[in-house]
């Protein structure tokens, strides 16, 4: 999970500051697999969710997700204060994208870079969601969830319940719901930034037609 607290932001004769105290913890007990990162720059503040890695394949000793994570964290650097949200969405995806060393359409789905983004701009005072991700402002929440997720959580659901139902116990330490719904979840990368009921945004460095 990621957790941001006690961000503060502060305008003084149309100067910004801001004052910020984050604490990110990875769902692994080794810290080096966290997938998520905060971004506070002179901008920019940004949440990003590196999407859980589904293949094998390791970049520089990361995962997928963390790579992406940590190259986005890099290119917020670069972004110009008047950039759009388009604009913005655009530049931090191909950032990803020269990260491929073969055309994307080559790349395994599982495999890919994946990230969700919740990014703020200073200059035009804007929040901005790019895939499955949430923001608060002023106690009201915005969400941009993925039908796609819920489908499937449902069906995890229905796989274990089935299983109580039957007196199946699955040993400690696996869950036969989520390995029902593994070979989905490897594929459901091909619905990326695609159009249609189960379409969903995320960064990955490929074409955006959602």
């Amino acid at each position: 999970f990621l957790r941001s607290r006690g961000v503060k932001l502060i305008e003084e004769d149309g100067q910004r500051a801001y004052r910020d105290q984050c604490f990110v913890r990875g769902k692994e007990e080794d810290q080096a697999l966290c997938e998520d990162g905060v971004y506070t720059g002179e901008h920019y503040m940004a949440v990003l969710d590196g999407v859980t890695a589904k293949g094998q394949k390791t970049i520089e000793g990361m995962t997928t997700g963390a790579f992406a994570v940590k190259k986005l964290l890099e290119e917020l650097d670069r972004l110009a204060p008047e950039l759009t949200a388009a604009q913005a969405v655009e530049q931090l995806n191909a950032a990803l994208a020269r990260c491929y060393d073969v055309p994307f359409e080559e790349v395994e789905p599982c495999e890919r870079l994946q990230a969700n983004i919740a990014l703020y701009s200073c200059r035009r005072k804007e929040v901005w969601l790019f895939g499955d991700c949430q923001a608060m402002v002023n106690e009201r929440r915005l969400e941009n969830p993925k039908k796609v997720d819920r489908v499937l959580a449902e069906a995890r659901a229905l796989v274990l319940e089935l299983d109580a139902l039957e007196g199946r116990a699955a040993p400690d330490g696996e869950d036969p719901g989520r390995q029902f719904i593994l070979p989905l979840l490897r594929r459901q990368a091909l619905l990326a930034n695609r159009p249609g009921e189960f379409g969903y945004d995320v960064l990955d460095g490929g074409p955006i037609q959602a």
